[in-house]
């Protein structure tokens, strides 16, 4: 929420502690308690966020095993916990779109299912996609840009969607999306910008699958 909206001063009123005291007030359903964090740097923990943030947008958009997924902004913090996270789900592909060589390198060192992208202004978004998708179209997408001015990086994913593909914004765009609707309704994709946080987010747990694992995953189109 930006600083001084209606909903900003709202929330404000309503646990004026704050978020940066050594004791707040905040709704239960917000917290997920963490067994003996010492055995962890505590810096580690503020990756919580982002993870919790991630889980939201792919179990909003019914991740499955064995799916192919693309994220967007990968190179960020909450691309980077949405790859992860997909990976512990069993996608079977995970497209890594970003602008960061060394950060997508380190991902793709991760696990073998994760394919970088590396995005430059010389090459169009679209085509990069489409490569690393090898003639095969996406289950899912997750766009988490930042700021961004452009909307060709998420227009590739929606173009690369399988019948029934879903699209998640969590990201922030400061451009208009020219959807084309025709295209869409061609596709029957989902496109979505939702609330994220669901009561006992916090608490769900990702099994790792097994790579491509058909289990879960809708019949073909």
């Amino acid at each position: 929420m930006a600083p001084y909206t209606t909903d900003v001063v709202s929330a404000q009123k309503k646990y004026p502690s704050g978020t940066l005291a050594e004791q707040f007030v905040t709704p239960a359903e917000c917290l997920t308690r963490i067994d003996q964090p010492g055995k962890q740097p505590m810096a580690r923990w503020s990756t919580l966020l982002w993870f919790s943030i991630a889980q939201g947008a792919l179990t909003r958009g019914g991740i499955q095993a064995g799916q192919i997924v693309a994220v967007t902004g990968a190179t960020g913090g909450l691309g980077g916990c949405a790859i992860l996270l997909a990976l512990a789900a069993g996608a079977s592909k995970v497209v890594a779109l970003g602008r960061n060589k060394t950060t997508l390198q380190r991902l793709s060192s991760i696990d073998a299912r994760v394919v970088p992208v590396l995005l430059t202004p010389d090459e169009a978004p679209l085509q990069s996609l489409q490569a690393a998708l090898d003639g095969k179209q996406l289950d899912l997408a997750i766009d988490s840009m930042g700021q961004a001015d452009s909307p060709d990086i998420t227009l590739a994913c929606i173009s690369s969607l399988r019948r029934r593909g879903i699209l998640v914004l969590v990201g922030s765009m400061t451009c208009p999306l020219p959807i084309n609707h025709g295209s869409r309704v061609k596709r029957t994709a989902g496109v979505g910008c939702r609330r994220l946080v669901q009561e006992g987010i916090g608490d769900q747990r990702f099994i790792h699958v097994e790579q491509g694992d058909p289990r879960g995953l809708d019949p073909p189109d």
